[in-house]
């Protein structure tokens, strides 16, 4: 391979930021085959460039993309990669072999494609059957015969929609000259096009005007089918606008050229939302993707996600994604941070989900995208039904006016659907035996002496925080013990003290785990069957989060509530690379009545795992009550 040119390096080192949260100067050097100097010179001028839109900073020996203008940031993008010419990645020769593959008359030789992608017979193979997955929903495939060649077949409409639904992969602005696009905004301008349908449009036309100059027209078909786009008014608009364009680029344009065309047009609506629905069902491979990841988080998490409302929405955007990521597409979503904050569960899910699509189909993501998969998760975990059957009745205390108690009231009957019976008091009038006649207490200021379940209500203008503190509240009521402690952490009140070990790191880490197990069975918390379960599970795949945290867990016989248990290591253990530091042990019961309970916990277990000065003080705890006392307040 020849030695990267410093355009093919800048492209490099901006999309190495993109999808890593920061990367080492040494790392980039090493990738390269150039010296750090060499690679701190290439970001001077990406910062030259890329003045008051973005900046890459140094800190720490690491380099970290910060973005202020967006737009003009995926601007440069577009531009970079125009000037790339290597095609040393599995995106850049995917980019390049279907540019070659739609503009082709006749078969192209695949000994050919191997000269001029440089790669093996193999690899070209595999880069075709990573393009197929893409072509697929367009019903669109790619065939060949031997010492002949291959060619993509399907009909013209089709390969013009995956060209235009897959644009940065296709590019053909370049193709307009001048006079086109003096043509194209003039017409904006007579007929009142917003900015986003002339941009569309402009994509249209010069997708157009490509494909016909290569021969590949619209077929002459029935007319009836274009009959609707050719009776409308926008029809009449766009034929005069194609009169003229066919003089400036001296090139016919047929009526089904021109009625296709038209469609950004109509409705003045982006031409995906056109054509989506219409055009492309969602095909069986992407339906049988979702089943494949809902069936791992089941075996992974032993949780039961129900996708069948976002299934729709979920398959497009699982359609769409993995395009992009087989042409190397990226994206950037300022929301990574926040996404992992507020959903720990739903992105550890989404990192499920991408297993799923890499062990399938061998294709890598990145974090950007790992966090836009996890908004759908997100929403099926907290749009979960609060329990209504159990509540009935509720208290409204408040010591700050009849107002708040009643917008408390309100933010209450958006989240129960249900008749629920609700009661306004004031805290210096309530008693236990007043308040034991309620499901549920809900209170603005603490409330002692109360055996009814009380909840503290610190933000009464967030209905989403408040849902979730319901939802989380009912699983700890089915726990049957106090919750009316300031203590909502559903680790806290599954632990006790024979539940708690400091593991030996002179042992093997199944070793320990096998003590943990051995212990719980001798005072009947797990059934003896168990560490069977156990270790034929973490057989097949360890349960090991990132930042020293690992939980192997179990159907557990004993009980119907969830067992846990949680072993340190003072000095950390090493397992397959990674150091462990504490262990969650779960025993999950086989019935599915505290599965909301379980998904909390989750939530619990990976916003713990994200913080490692959380993991490092728990780690070196030594006592039950020091364990103990962390979990009643980390929250």
């Amino acid at each position: 391979m020849n030695k990267p040119s410093q355009e093919d390096r800048l492209s490099f080192i901006i999309d190495k930021s993109l999808s890593e949260k920061s990367v080492y100067v040494s790392n980039l050097s090493k990738a390269l085959s150039v010296s750090d100097r060499t690679i701190r010179n290439d970001v001077t001028r990406i910062n030259q460039e890329l003045l008051n839109i973005a900046e890459l900073r140094l800190e720490k020996g690491r380099y970290t993309l910060h973005i202020f203008d967006d737009p003009e940031f995926q601007d440069y993008l577009r531009r970079i990669h125009k000037q790339t010419q290597l095609t040393d990645t599995p995106e850049r020769r995917a980019n390049v072999l279907i540019s070659k593959l739609l503009d082709a008359n006749e078969p192209v030789n695949m000994d050919d494609l191997c000269v001029q992608l440089n790669v093996s017979r193999t690899t070209l193979v595999n880069d075709l059957n990573r393009l197929r997955i893409t072509l697929k929903p367009y019903h669109l495939t790619i065939q060949g015969k031997p010492n002949i060649g291959i060619k993509v077949i399907g009909s013209e409409w089709y390969k013009r929609i995956y060209i235009l639904q897959n644009n940065d992969i296709y590019n053909r602005n370049q193709s307009l000259n001048e006079d086109t696009k003096r043509l194209i905004r003039q017409f904006a301008i007579d007929h009142h096009i917003e900015e986003r349908t002339e941009v569309e449009w402009t994509r249209f036309i010069g997708v157009i005007l490509h494909r016909v100059r290569l021969d590949h027209v619209l077929p002459d078909i029935e007319e009836s089918y274009y009959q609707p786009i050719i009776d409308s008014k926008a029809f009449q608009d766009v034929n005069r606008f194609t009169d003229r364009l066919e003089k400036v680029n001296d090139i016919a344009l047929s009526p089904y050229e021109r009625a296709f065309a038209t469609i950004p047009i109509l409705g003045r609506r982006s031409p995906v939302n056109v054509l989506d629905v219409t055009l492309l069902p969602l095909p069986d491979s992407i339906h049988l993707l979702i089943k494949m990841i809902q069936e791992k988080v089941q075996n992974e998490l032993n949780i039961s996600l129900d996708l069948e409302k976002v299934e729709k929405e979920l398959g497009y955007h699982l359609l769409f994604m993995m395009n992009r990521l087989i042409f190397g597409i990226r994206i950037h979503n300022s929301l990574m941070d926040e996404v992992r904050r507020k959903y720990p569960l739903a992105y550890e899910i989404a990192g499920i989900a991408y297993e799923v699509i890499e062990e399938k189909y061998h294709i890598k993501t990145s974090e950007a995208e790992l966090s836009l998969l996890a908004y759908y998760f997100g929403v099926v975990l907290t749009e979960q039904k609060v329990n209504e059957e159990k509540i009935k009745r509720v208290a409204i205390v408040c010591d700050t006016g009849r107002g708040s108690a009643r917008l408390i009231a309100v933010q209450l009957d958006k989240i129960f659907s249900g008749d629920v019976e609700k009661q306004l008091f004031s805290s210096n009038t309530v008693s236990d035996k007043l308040l034991k006649q309620f499901d549920i207490v809900f209170s603005t200021v603490p409330l002692n002496g109360i055996r009814t379940p009380v909840l503290l209500v610190d933000d009464i203008f967030d209905e989403k925080k408040l849902a979730e503190k319901i939802n989380k509240r009912l699983a700890l009521m089915n726990l049957k013990i106090g919750t009316n402690k300031n203590d909502d952490s559903i680790i806290s009140h599954l632990l006790n003290k024979e539940k708690f070990f400091v593991l030996s790191d002179r042992h093997s880490y199944m070793e320990n785990i096998t003590m943990m197990v051995d212990r719980l069975a001798e005072n009947n918390y797990v059934d003896r069957q168990f560490k069977e379960r156990l270790f034929k599970r973490e057989k097949i795949n360890q349960t090991i989060f990132d930042h020293g945290i690992a939980f192997p867990h179990a159907i557990n016989h004993v009980s119907s509530d969830i067992m846990l248990a949680v072993g340190v290591f003072p000095f950390g253990k090493k397992v397959r690379g990674k150091e462990i530091r504490v262990v969650f042990l779960l025993g999950i019961p086989e019935n599915r009545n505290n599965e909301t309970l379980l998904d909390n916990l989750y939530d619990e277990m990976i916003k713990f795992a994200n913080h490692q000065d959380w993991v490092m003080t728990v780690s070196h705890s030594r006592s039950f009550s020091e364990v103990k006392t962390f979990f009643e307040k980390w929250l």
